[in-house]
């Protein structure tokens, strides 16, 4: 569901999410509060009081959606798609069989989802910390996705969205904006080529999360105007030039857009 604050979209809320309620609903939208602090504004009718779905120490099981999306069925085999859950859904099970596990869904109904593509934890467990290329591995999952604003899933994705449901289901907890993302892991010295004076990108390693500030603007800004992460030597997951999709793109050292970078964040351990 989408969290506005006034008219813009300010994140997205997946299936089964628990959020905490600021106040009464007013004119179809009631306040809401992420568990990650974001504060805005959801459709009522998105909204259910039943909190028995993600009571983790009612069920057996807790799964994390790491696919692109999961269908989940009325039965085990066989069945009619009841609904489709997205990249880093949190679901619990209280059933596991050969392929399949009974989940319980917001509203007291339960339904089937098989075991690829989801992630098996303690009720109370988090997903743990892998490497760099598995990061990066989820990333690719979007390529060509299309770009809405602060988007989650593979039906309109942010780089942001895309960097915080990658990190979540790869063992690091991520806030959901890019001004926050910015203050996670550790910084990358930028190193520059000594004969020529451009970037070195070998500085810059794959799962590297690169934030620039807009074009025409001071070099002292910090206010970040789009971001990026390597997913290969001088390849970047980013917008694209025509704002419509998320993909690939490549920059040599000389580039121009090297000279506005804010920060450059390394998030991830990479391979020895």
């Amino acid at each position: 569901r989408v969290l506005f604050r006034s008219s813009d979209r300010i994140t997205q809320v997946l299936y089964n999410e628990p959020v905490r309620v600021q106040g009464e609903a007013q004119k179809g939208f009631i306040k809401i509060l992420t568990q990650d602090g974001i504060e805005g504004y959801i459709s009522q009718d998105s909204f259910i009081e039943d909190m028995s779905s993600v009571e983790p120490d009612i069920h057996e099981y807790k799964l994390v959606v790491s696919d692109l999306s999961k269908n989940i069925m009325t039965h085990a085999s066989n069945g009619t798609l009841m609904c489709k859950v997205m990249m880093n859904t949190v679901l619990y099970a209280d059933v596991k069989r050969e392929g399949v596990y009974r989940v319980y869904l917001p509203g007291g109904e339960t339904g089937w989802i098989g075991s690829s593509g989801v992630i098996e934890v303690d009720p109370r467990g988090d997903v743990g910390k892998v490497q760099s290329r598995y990061f990066v591995g989820s990333l690719l999952l979007f390529v060509n996705a299309t770009y809405l604003e602060n988007g989650l899933t593979m039906d309109g994705i942010s780089v942001n969205g895309a960097v915080y449901v990658a990190s979540e289901i790869n063992g690091v907890k991520m806030p959901r904006t890019a001004e926050e993302q910015a203050k996670v892991g550790e910084s990358v010295e930028i190193k520059y080529d000594a004969v020529s004076g451009n970037i070195d990108l070998d500085c810059i390693e794959k799962g590297d999360i690169i934030f620039f500030r807009g074009k025409n603007t001071g070099d002292s800004s910090r206010t970040i105007d789009s971001m990026g992460v390597c997913t290969d030597k001088g390849v970047f997951l980013m917008l694209s030039s025509a704002n419509t999709t998320v993909r690939l793109r490549t920059f040599d050292a000389e580039d121009e857009i090297f000279e506005r970078i804010i920060t450059i964040r390394r998030i991830f351990d990479t391979e020895d």
